[in-house]
């Protein structure tokens, strides 16, 4: 969790570890939304705040083949892009899915 103060509005907003009002830009920095009034902003998180799980070949197994989550929401929950996923799903040999084949595709 990351907790921040709108320096427009003076709004403190918290961004969860899904990102998902966030944008990542690079390895520290964020694109955020302000909930108090919808400007953006440019906040530095450190790189210990991001979930690097994804380095881990039985975590991003589980979260991908037995979840059955796709690379841009796994890249989410770990504050990466889809590439970086994608990258690292290589280097762990885990076979990928074709593009819009989700688990719940696989089947049919």
């Amino acid at each position: 969790m990351i907790t921040w103060k709108c320096e427009k509005c003076n709004t403190e907003n918290d961004e969860d570890d899904s990102w998902g009002m966030a944008s990542v830009l690079s390895d520290s920095q964020l694109s955020v939304e302000c909930g108090g009034c919808d400007s953006l902003h440019l906040i530095t998180v450190s790189v210990k705040t991001l979930n690097d799980d994804f380095r881990d070949k039985q975590w991003l197994t589980n979260a991908y083949v037995t979840n059955g989550c796709t690379m841009a929401q796994i890249a989410r929950m770990c504050g990466v892009t889809p590439m970086t996923i994608q990258n690292w799903l290589r280097r762990h040999d885990i076979p990928t899915r074709g593009r819009g084949r989700g688990k719940s595709a696989e089947g049919q």
